[in-house]
């Protein structure tokens, strides 16, 4: 969205490369979650939006608890987490 570009620019470039990857075959979404093997719908995730198309293949919910994760990582290395 534009909301989005304009917010978290990094994120949108990771987002709109992956798409680009996978509409040109670089890249192939699997059938199945790398984390936990549950199928569905599979999303592309960035632990790093600097190497766009390193992505890991995750169901929602180990997407949304790797975000989590993420975040809680992003806040100890800013120091305010003790």
């Amino acid at each position: 969205s534009e909301i989005e570009r304009l917010i978290f620019p990094r994120r949108h470039r990771a987002r709109m490369a992956t798409q680009q990857a996978i509409k040109a075959g670089r890249l192939t979404r699997p059938a199945t979650c790398e984390q936990c093997g549950k199928g569905g719908r599979i999303q592309a995730h960035h632990a790093d939006y600097g190497a766009p198309l390193k992505v890991e293949w995750l169901c929602s919910a180990c997407h949304a608890q790797a975000d989590k994760i993420a975040a809680v990582v992003r806040v100890a290395d800013q120091g305010r987490c003790k």
